[in-house]
């Protein structure tokens, strides 16, 4: 997997890959407005029908954002409950 040919983001392929899996695994099946499979055979293949640099920038920046939130309520939670 070759991020950059996504995206202009200096992102590693590892945590971009971490990033969508988050994404299609824990979001996607509550508001997912795309079918995974078409977006994971044009992402790989290069196609631009069902994956484009702004879907994939979007899932990235989606995926950090609720990650980031799910880890601040982590946090608050385990101070109160000391």
């Amino acid at each position: 997997m070759d991020i950059s040919y996504w995206t202009n983001v200096k992102v590693d392929n590892a945590f971009a890959a971490r990033a969508i899996s988050f994404y299609l695994e824990v979001e996607h099946p509550l508001i997912g407005v795309f079918d995974p499979s078409l977006f994971l055979t044009d992402f790989f293949g290069h196609g631009t029908r069902f994956c484009s640099p702004l879907l994939v920038s979007s899932l990235m920046a989606w995926s950090c954002v609720r990650v980031s939130i799910s880890l601040l309520i982590l946090s608050l939670f385990q101070t109160r409950c000391r």
